[in-house]
């Protein structure tokens, strides 16, 4: 049995756009789009990728997508996204929910709608990107409570994270 330790050269969104920690907010999910398609080795899979997550962050209302949570792995060639990573689902008390990066013409409101808005920028069509959000959107809403059980958190815990998930829940679901 060969037991080494297999490395990947690791670089992180902040790392690949040349960013400064304090101006991440300046950027958004379409430029870590564009430095893909500079680097990328798998562009159209990796970026219709990079869609799925940024649609995941906004139905789990994890604001913690700053560029250091997007990494990128070397596979000889270029550049693919690594696993996803450190996606913290944080309770909302009203209804306005804004990530770290850009999601589209709302800027970093965390909607449905403005992730549509801009799906060119992904290599999608209107209707693969509706078709990517419902079926993510079905997803989330089955399996969350089922993910926070394995986990063992408590049915009260588990009542304080469901607003976290609404926008996946069919009756609240909008894409405008």
């Amino acid at each position: 049995m060969d037991d080494r330790l297999l490395r990947s050269s690791f670089a992180s969104g902040l790392t690949m756009l040349g960013a400064h920690k304090s101006e991440v907010s300046r950027y958004s999910y379409a430029d870590l789009g564009a430095m893909w398609r500079q680097y990328g080795t798998a562009v159209r899979r990796d970026l219709e990728e990079l869609f799925k997550r940024m649609v995941f962050n906004i139905l789990v209302t994890n604001d913690d997508d700053h560029l250091r949570n997007h990494g990128f792995l070397w596979d000889g060639r270029g550049w693919r996204l690594s696993p996803l990573y450190d996606v913290v689902p944080k309770p909302q008390v009203g209804l306005d929910r804004r990530l770290v990066l850009g999601v589209g013409v709302e800027g970093r409101q965390a909607t449905l709608g403005s992730a549509v808005s801009q799906v060119a920028q992904f290599d999608l069509s209107a209707e693969n990107a509706l078709t990517i959000i419902t079926d993510m959107a079905d997803r989330v809403h089955a399996r969350w409570r089922a993910c926070f059980e394995e986990a063992g958190l408590a049915a009260t815990d588990q009542g304080r994270f469901a607003t976290c998930f609404r926008l996946a829940d069919p009756e609240y679901r909008a894409i405008n």
